[in-house]
């Protein structure tokens, strides 16, 4: 009798203590999950902000470059790094036009040629 209400109370602590451990877990999951959409948005965020950043210093070098009418080496080299930058973040569109445009002038005045 005795052994049986034992293993009764045995058995009630250990359905009550996977339960909890089920619970615990869950909720960890659960809260880990919810932090991980949190991280891929923030970093989602990032990346738009970056790439819209490398687009306008892009469109802002064309701008300046375009009415010079050249492109030293050094300038081209910048750009260079912003436009791989920014296609590596998922930009396209017409900033290969832009860049390709910039890429094609002399790297010197035309006066000093």
């Amino acid at each position: 009798m005795v052994e049986n209400i034992v293993m009764i109370v045995i058995q009630w602590c250990i359905t009550a203590a996977l339960g909890a451990l089920a619970a615990f877990f869950g909720a960890r999951l659960k809260m880990r999950k919810k932090r991980d959409e949190e991280v891929k948005e923030r970093d989602e965020a990032l990346i738009a902000g970056m790439r819209n950043l490398l687009r306008h210093d892009i469109i802002q070098i064309h701008k300046e470059f375009i009415e010079l009418g050249y492109c030293p080496i050094d300038m081209k080299e910048a750009l260079d790094d912003s436009y791989r930058a920014y296609h590596a973040l998922g930009g396209n569109g017409i900033i290969t036009k832009i860049y390709q445009d910039v890429m094609e002038l002399p790297e010197t005045p035309p006066s000093a040629a």
